[in-house]
């Protein structure tokens, strides 16, 4: 228990917000600790913030771009028009199914 006590004692030595040396100036110098930590936190929580948002409006223009490549793809692919927009799966398979169809035709003729 004393050795538990004594290596708890050598952890916290360097920090000065954990010494435990004069009463009232204890008190000052951890209300003083805890402002630093609000302050730091506070501007931490800001920056974060604001990369967050700056990555989630990069997130939403490279979604918008991929919709916008995906729509493209759906009007040049022949496929029967639904009364629904084809899925990225669909457009994909279909995409991919168009192409090999479209190389088996060149390889056809071009001997």
């Amino acid at each position: 228990m004393l050795q538990f006590a004594s290596s708890r004692m050598e952890k916290n030595s360097g920090d000065s917000c954990n010494s435990s040396e004069g009463g009232s100036d204890l008190e000052n110098r951890n209300e003083s600790c805890d402002m630093d930590r609000r302050k730091v936190s506070t501007r931490e929580r800001k920056d974060r913030r604001t990369r967050r948002q700056e990555s989630n409006f990069r997130e939403r223009i490279r979604m918008h771009e991929l919709n916008h490549a995906f729509q493209s793809l759906r009007e040049v692919i022949p496929h029967v028009h639904q009364s629904r927009k084809l899925s990225k799966l669909e457009t994909l398979s279909l995409a991919k199914n168009y192409i090999m169809a479209l190389t088996n035709v060149i390889c056809k003729y071009s001997f």
